[in-house]
């Protein structure tokens, strides 16, 4: 009779046969169709993407009367209706590191994996998140930590020069640097969001593939040099 495999690592036998209907993945790397994870066992698998959100079943298709086009940035496309163009992305985003649920499939399917063909891939994400396709250049809620910059002094002349972190509100990192598109004094001191447990949150956008940080509300004026 066949014995079951050894695992060192938990000192216990492996199931013959894999009975997982549903399992948690860690997110190791992204992809248009796919995501290369790795699963409570330890081992990598790649697991597909909703339908809706495969490059593969929507680049260069009409759907609905609308036109949609993939760009080389990965979950970003335009839409095209009778031509009205609209820049969309994956919100919320995917991050490597984030674990995911998925769910094995009746039967695997076939993903483009970058230049390398058709991965049959045995699991898919359950998508607990509610991720969805949405206007990349609407406005939407951030959260900030400064990450550079200093507070601008009036005595010496110097400008302020803050530069933010920015995440999103489920936490997932969009941009590293970022100067706000707001007005500052010249010659003034500014206090940093978030310093003495001011407000964290601005309002963004996207131009492109560039964060607009377009409101902060808690970067405030500390000191200037009066006229």
């Amino acid at each position: 009779m066949r014995k079951p495999p050894f695992d060192p690592r938990t000192g216990r036998h492996l199931p013959l046969y894999d009975s997982r209907i549903v399992e948690a993945f860690e997110v190791e790397q992204l992809g248009h169709n796919s995501l290369l994870c790795r699963d409570t066992r330890g081992q990598l698998t790649v697991v597909a993407k909703p339908w809706p959100l495969r490059k593969q079943e929507y680049d260069g298709e009409t759907i609905g009367g609308v036109a949609y086009t993939a760009g080389d940035v990965i979950d970003e496309r335009e839409a095209n209706d009778d031509g009205v163009v609209e820049a969309q992305r994956v919100t919320p985003a995917y991050a490597v590191g984030e674990v995911i649920l998925a769910a094995r499939r009746p039967q695997r399917v076939l993903v483009e994996v970058g230049d390398d063909g058709g991965y049959a891939a045995e699991w898919e994400d359950l998508n607990v998140a509610g991720r969805c396709w949405s206007q990349r250049d609407a406005t939407f809620a951030v959260q900030v930590e400064k990450d550079g910059g200093v507070a601008g002094d009036a005595d010496t002349s110097t400008d302020c020069s803050y530069t933010y972190t920015v995440n999103d509100m489920d936490g997932n990192e969009l941009a590293t640097g970022i100067t706000p598109q707001v007005a500052r004094y010249g010659s003034a001191e500014y206090a940093y969001a978030g310093e003495g447990g001011s407000s964290t949150y601005g309002v963004a956008t996207w131009n492109d593939s560039t964060l607009l940080l377009l409101s902060l509300p808690g970067e405030y004026l500390k000191s200037t040099v009066c006229p």
